[in-house]
């Protein structure tokens, strides 16, 4: 493939995995009816983890890399993968126990818990200047929008007069006053940046799936001992919400998190999460179809500003690519 195009398949896995992980918050929010968050987390990472494998053998077929053989060594892992794997998968196990608590809780529903889980776009390039990567003008506009969505959408705002005066009245009753699952699911969110990161930095040089399947098998394994003297579920439990599970082991952690692997491969690390981002919206989307999930009319003003943060940021890059097009063909 061509550069663009490999930039083309790029932006269309990490828009799939979007897609996936967006409907995936409704999922998660029946599967709470049954099973404690740790519960829930453990058997989707193991199953996605065991899926995992099964592509890798398919995926090997087309290589010259086979994951068992007979000659050392025996399970073809890199050192590399494994390192990077093994600590995705410490990231993640942190990233999506906070997430499925806070989903768990009352107060977040899965819309709500999507777009909050998206302010990590605004956290990448902030936790990127520690490594002395300075954030484009657009990022710092989007993360004011971006928090100004997330004060519309997660506090109680409760307009009781019409007119601008009205609102600017019920966001001085509101205060700063925000349910404890919504803080669980932003904490997630810093966690997921710190993902993002940790992904870039493993992404080059090795195969994106199994560094996905070991990730997973981690987060499994780390989340094992939290369902058994936490959770202490029973196996009836885990039957009932066995369509949940199967969908967020196989679609959302197997096929969801392996294409933002290889997709962030071929995208910039500042782009790619402006692009997962759009899990927000499917987010929403899936709770409304699939739980009938509502928003107040404060709270869908939050949900379009962080929709629209997320496109501005997106806009100067494409138009910066443009000019210095432009400025090739003039030098040719």
């Amino acid at each position: 493939m061509t550069t663009k195009q490999q930039k083309a398949f790029g932006l269309f896995l990490l828009f799939a995995a979007a897609v996936v992980w967006g409907f995936a918050f409704p999922m998660q929010s029946a599967a709470a009816e049954h099973v404690g968050s740790f519960t829930l987390n453990c058997c989707r990472s193991l199953l996605g983890g065991a899926f995992l494998v099964l592509c890798i053998l398919v995926l090997d077929k087309k290589k010259e890399r086979r994951l068992f053989s007979r000659k050392a060594p025996h399970i073809d892992v890199t050192k590399r993968e494994w390192i990077g794997g093994i600590l995705c998968g410490v990231v993640l196990c942190f990233a999506i126990n906070f997430q499925q608590l806070g989903i768990a809780g009352e107060a977040t529903d899965s819309g709500k818990a999507a777009f909050i889980t998206a302010l990590y776009v605004v956290l990448v390039p902030l936790f990127n200047l520690f490594a002395g990567k300075r954030p484009r003008p657009a990022v710092w506009l989007c993360i004011v929008f971006a928090l100004l969505g997330f004060y519309l959408l997660s506090a109680p705002i409760v307009v009781e007069e019409a007119g601008l005066l009205g609102f600017l009245r019920a966001l001085g009753k509101s205060g700063f006053r925000f349910a404890t699952s919504d803080i669980l699911v932003f904490i997630c969110a810093v966690i997921f940046s710190v993902h993002v990161i940790v992904i870039d930095l493993f992404a080059e040089g090795t195969d994106g799936v199994r560094i996905s399947c070991i990730q997973f098998f981690t987060a499994g394994i780390l989340s094992l001992p939290l369902m058994i003297f936490l959770d202490k579920p029973a196996l009836s439990d885990i039957m009932a919400a066995a369509l949940p599970i199967l969908y967020l082991a196989i679609l959302s952690s197997g096929i969801g998190y392996t294409a933002q692997i290889v997709g962030q491969k071929y995208v910039d690390v500042a782009i790619a999460p402006m692009v997962l981002s759009l899990e927000s919206v499917f987010g929403a989307i899936g709770g409304a179809l699939l739980l009938q999930e509502t928003k107040t009319a404060v709270q869908i003003v939050g949900c379009v500003i962080v929709f629209g943060a997320v496109i501005l940021v997106q806009l100067p890059a494409r138009k910066k690519k443009e000019k210095k097009g432009e400025s090739q063909e003039n030098r040719e």
